[in-house]
């Protein structure tokens, strides 16, 4: 799939630059992979697609792709960006969405069934919505083995500059309230601009996170 930015726009955008595949179990190798389709109309679409080891379609899973529905949420376009599978096989996927206007934005994430439905048990069925009034990108998504909680790391724009951002929810998607009082963690280390790229969370309950520094957007 092929998404095409325009060089002549203003407004800033952003490629997707998130975890895009995985792989739902050693078993029977099912292939998921996140992407993006732009409408003749220019409206950004996060999809998924599965496929079976040999690289034919998965058709258990809606078919072999999936549209990703935000009903609820108000927005312009929404990008797929990091993808996780957790233990029974439910496939999660969030990414980032933004307002006509560009004035708004925010996470979302979503749980899907290995037959791609939106799995009931996470959220009432419905995408988990994060919103905020600045630009948030989310760069990998990973699932705790004991508890199947979810660790969500990333950047947000703040002051001209990039936080970094780690976000820990229980299964059901709720927001896990041992991690900063279930609050999004945002913090900069004082060092002009930091960006999280990936993660891994133990199961004594602590998170190592990695990523990048520079001055404000790293030009």
């Amino acid at each position: 799939l092929e998404m095409s930015v325009d060089p002549a726009s203003t407004s800033r955008k952003r490629v997707p630059q998130g975890k895009h595949v995985a792989v739902l179990n050693q078993a029977d190798a099912k292939i998921m992979v996140i992407a993006n389709v732009e409408s003749d109309t220019g409206k950004q679409t996060g999809i998924v697609l599965s496929f079976n080891s040999d690289g034919s379609i998965n058709k258990d899973f809606n078919g072999g792709c999936l549209t990703i529905d935000l009903e609820g949420i108000a927005h312009n376009h929404h990008f797929a960006e990091v993808i996780a599978i957790q233990a029974d096989g439910g496939v999660l996927v969030g990414g980032h969405y933004s307002g006509a206007s560009f004035s708004t934005y925010g996470l979302f994430f979503v749980r899907l069934t290995a037959s791609g439905q939106m799995d009931p048990t996470f959220n009432g069925g419905i995408a988990l919505n994060v919103p905020t009034t600045r630009l948030v990108t989310p760069r990998e998504m990973t699932v705790r083995s004991s508890d199947n909680a979810i660790v969500i790391v990333g950047e947000i724009v703040s002051d001209g500059a990039d936080n970094g951002l780690v976000i820990v929810l229980n299964a059901s998607g709720s927001f896990n309230r041992v991690f900063n009082n279930g609050n999004p963690l945002e913090f900069s280390l004082g060092l002009g601009g930091l960006v999280l790229e990936s993660a891994m969370a133990l199961d004594n309950g602590s998170i190592v996170v990695v990523g990048f520094t520079g001055r404000k957007f790293f030009g």
